[in-house]
């Protein structure tokens, strides 16, 4: 299956995969990872990891990691010179609910994520460049995916031993989260 893959995008200008991690509970320290396929036959891969925070949830990060993802791409994007217009980015995400709240821009609740994604797709419209989300199965060894989750829980784990540090904030709907799983613990 990966081959047909990498075989099936090496026409496309690059394509990146993400993921998020979070450990202590439904929230909890967290981290995310995405890897970036420039055109497989002209480039080198590259892997940007990023701590979102202490108190954050899984679909926080799995957000931080497309975001993340598309600003890698927008700026390799700019770096190169290319004559083509209407030039596709392929997202690979293995997290469905937040594939359709970007899709829907359902972000009311991460104001910051909705902020930075138009910060982000500006550039890309600039360059006729399309976004296209793909689903994809999580766990089930998709090399770019397999990384990006290797690399976002390393970097979770350098979080939790305290050998990288984020600020110490929680948003709202993650305190209504602690509380909830609080509550189902008593």
């Amino acid at each position: 299956m990966q081959t047909i893959l990498f075989e099936d995008m090496q026409a496309l200008v690059c394509f990146f995969i993400s993921d998020g991690s979070v450990c202590n509970g439904p929230v909890g320290y967290g981290a995310c990872a995405a890897v970036l396929f420039p055109n497989v036959n002209n480039g080198d891969t590259q892997i940007v990891t990023k701590p979102i925070g202490n108190l954050v949830c899984s679909e926080k990060c799995e957000m931080e990691g497309v975001i993340l993802g598309l600003e890698m791409s927008a700026e390799y994007l700019r770096g190169t010179v290319s004559t083509v217009t209407n030039q596709k980015l392929f997202l690979f995400c293995d997290c469905a609910t937040v594939i359709d709240k970007f899709h829907l821009f359902e972000l009311h609740m991460y104001p910051d994520i909705l902020h930075r994604l138009h910060t982000v797709l500006c550039p890309l419209h600039e360059l006729q460049v399309s976004v296209n989300m793909v689903k994809i199965p999580g766990h089930i060894s998709i090399i770019g995916n397999s990384i990006a989750g290797l690399k976002a829980k390393e970097t979770l784990h350098m979080l939790l031993f305290g050998n990288i540090s984020v600020p110490d904030n929680i948003t709202f709907s993650n305190a209504c989260k602690i509380s909830a799983d609080i509550a189902a613990k008593s």
